[in-house]
């Protein structure tokens, strides 16, 4: 009886801090990262040119950050932009863009990889992959009203991001060209539900311990 009792218990202690944290700010501390392992010309693979990660600040706001992978730079070749984006929801804006950057054409393209409906260019950098580059960058999006990172859509072929990028070519110099997004990795848990689980680890604990004694 005592066992039962306890089980009850932790149940209703477990639902109750599932909804409280459902409905506080920390349920908005949700992060997902995006490889860009599509590469120059076309064809998705194993090899990863950068990450893309995207943070939920609170209800309205995603913050969005691009690392490339060491030795590979934002170019600018005319064939697209640093960074290009879907969202599916209308009155974006772009604010607190990285020294350097700007918010682009609206929409823009990134052959091979299609059309997107936001950009942002790098206007510090030169011609190809001139100095200086780059190698990172970073901004805020918003829609003042309910923009989360789940309206962060692919686009017609399927592509989430791409980017204009210079990859070393073992010579010395570098090969050039938009690389993309396919998918995203796997989501990361919310603080919410890493405590429900937690707490449903310790009341296991606590039960095989009370059958234990």
């Amino acid at each position: 009886m005592r066992i039962r009792h306890l089980r009850h218990t932790l149940l209703a202690a477990v639902l109750a801090m599932g909804g409280l944290y459902a409905a506080t700010p920390a349920a908005y501390a949700t992060a997902v990262t995006y490889d860009l392992t599509c590469g120059i010309g076309g064809g998705c693979g194993t090899t990863s040119y950068g990450s893309i990660t995207l943070n939920q600040v609170n209800a309205s706001t995603v913050t969005i950050s691009e690392t490339l992978a060491p030795g590979v730079v934002f170019a600018k070749t005319g064939a697209g932009n640093a960074l290009a984006f879907n969202v599916n929801v209308k009155g974006l804006t772009l604010t607190n863009i990285t020294t350097g950057f700007a918010q682009g054409p609206s929409p823009d393209t990134a052959p091979p990889y299609g059309s997107f409906g936001y950009s942002i260019q790098c206007t510090l950098c030169g011609n190809g992959t001139s100095r200086p580059n780059f190698a990172s960058l970073g901004f805020t999006t918003s829609d003042g009203s309910s923009l989360t990172i789940a309206n962060f859509v692919a686009n017609a072929g399927g592509y989430f991001f791409a980017s204009d990028v210079g990859v070393p070519d073992g010579r010395g110099g570098f090969n050039t060209g938009n690389v993309a997004v396919l998918a995203p990795r796997t989501q990361v848990p919310e603080p919410a539900s890493l405590m429900v689980l937690g707490a449903g680890l310790f009341g296991f604990g606590l039960i095989r311990r009370r059958r234990a004694a």
